[in-house]
C-alpha cells in the first residue's frame, strides 16, 4: 500500500501538481472510514476503561517537540532558540509523561509491559527499523529525482516494483520463514536486507543506472520491510497478557511511525547539512548511510536478544538437571 501510494503519488503530482496529493490523501481515508462503517462489524463491548487522554496528549506533544528540534538544527544551528526551546520542551513532556502514568488509574503504558526487558528492546528495534523502512520512500524519492534526477512521474512508477516484491514476500515467503525459524530472527534477516538496501542506494551516483543500481536495491528494501515489520507485531503481541492485547497492538504500530517520524527528521537533517556542503548527491547518499546505520542497529539489537535467550534458556536447562 505504501509503494503503491508513492507510485500514485508521483503520478498526481506531474499532472496536477504536489499540493493534489494531501487532496487525494484526504478522499482515499474517507472512503476507507464510509467503507469501515459499512462493512466492519461491532465488536462486542467489553468491560468500559478509562482512555489516559493526559498521556497521549503527553506522548504526542514531546515527539513533536524533539522532531522539530531535530529539523530545526540545520536551519538554525545546534545553539539557536527554537532548538534549544524544542529539546528543553522535549525533555520537561517526557518528564511529566513519566509523573502521568505511574499515577494513572489505566496507563497507556502499563508497567507490567514497559518492565519487560524483551518489550523495550523490541520497541527499540521496532523505532530503528521503522526509521529505516518509513523514511526509504522518502529518500528513495529524492535519490531517483535529485540524483537520477528523473521526473515526478516516472519516479513515482519506479517505486512500483517495491510493492508487487513486497506484496509477494508477505504473501508466499513470510508465512514459511516464520513458521521455520520464528520472528526474532526474521526481523534480525529483514533488518540486514533493509542494510544492504540503503548502502546499496548509498553508492548511486548521477548517471547511474535505474535497473543496476536501483531496482536491485528496491527489491531489497522491499523483502526488507516485509520481514521486518510484522514478525516485530508478532513478538509484541506475544510478549503482552490478554488484557493488554490493545496495548501490545498500539505499541507495536506507534513505534514504527514514531520511528518513521524521528527518522525523516533525522535523515532530512542530515541530508541538509550534507548538501549545503558538498552537494544534493552527497546530501542524498549522506542520508542513506545513517538510514542503514539504524536498519543495523535494529538488527544488532535483535541478535543480542536471541543470544541473551539463549543462554537463559541453557541457564535453566542446567539448574534443572
Amino acid at each position: 500500500g505504501g509503494a503503491t501510494g508513492v507510485a500514485v503519488g508521483g503520478l498526481v503530482t506531474a499532472a496536477l501538481g504536489w499540493p493534489a496529493v494531501f487532496g487525494l490523501t484526504a478522499g482515499v481515508a474517507a472512503l476507507i472510514l464510509a467503507f469501515g462503517f459499512w462493512l466492519l462489524p461491532a465488536g462486542a463491548l467489553g468491560p468500559r476503561r478509562p482512555f489516559d487522554g493526559p498521556g497521549a496528549t503527553l506522548v504526542t506533544g514531546a515527539a513533536f517537540a524533539i522532531a522539530f528540534a531535530v529539523l530545526s538544527v540545520p536551519h538554525q544551528g545546534w545553539l539557536s532558540a527554537p532548538v534549544l526551546t524544542a529539546a528543553v520542551g522535549s525533555v520537561i513532556l517526557v518528564g511529566l509523561l513519566v509523573i502521568r502514568e505511574r499515577r494513572a488509574p489505566d496507563p497507556l503504558f502499563p508497567g507490567a509491559v514497559m518492565g519487560s526487558p524483551r518489550v523495550a528492546v523490541t520497541l527499540v528495534v521496532n523505532l530503528l527499523g521503522g526509521a529505516a523502512r518509513i523514511a526509504s520512500f522518502v529518500l528513495v524519492a529524492f535519490l531517483l529525482q535529485r540524483v537520477l534526477h528523473l521526473e515526478p512521474g516516472p519516479a513515482g512508477m519506479a517505486m512500483l516494483p517495491t510493492s508487487l516484491i513486497g506484496f509477494a514476500v508477505s504473501v508466499v515467503v513470510l508465512p514459511k520463514l516464520l513458521a521455520r525459524f520464528g520472528p526474532e530472527r526474521v526481523v534480525t534477516a529483514g533488518c540486514v536486507l533493509l542494510t544492504a538496501a540503503h548502502l546499496i542506494f548509498a553508492v548511486a551516483a548521477p548517471g547511474s543506472s535505474y535497473v543496476v543500481q536501483v531496482l536491485p536495491g528496491l527489491a531489497l528494501a522491499a523483502a526488507g520491510v516485509a520481514l521486518s515489520f510484522t514478525p516485530t507485531t508478532l513478538i509484541l503481541a506475544r510478549e503482552v497478557s490478554r488484557r493488554d492485547a490493545g496495548v501490545g497492538s498500539g505499541l507495536a504500530s506507534a513505534s514504527a511511525q514514531l520511528g518513521g517520524m524521528f527518522g525523516i527528521a533525522v535523515f532530512g537533517a542530515v541530508d541538509a547539512v550534507a548538501t549545503a556542503t558538498a552537494g544534493s548527491a552527497a546530501g542524498v547518499s549522506a542520508a542513506f548511510t545513517v538510514a542503514a546505520a539504524f536498519a543495523a542497529g535494529a538488527g544488532v539489537l535483535m541478535v543480542a536478544q536471541l543470544l541473551w535467550d539463549r543462554r537463559a534458556t541453557t541457564s535453566a536447562r542446567v539448574e534443572r538437571e
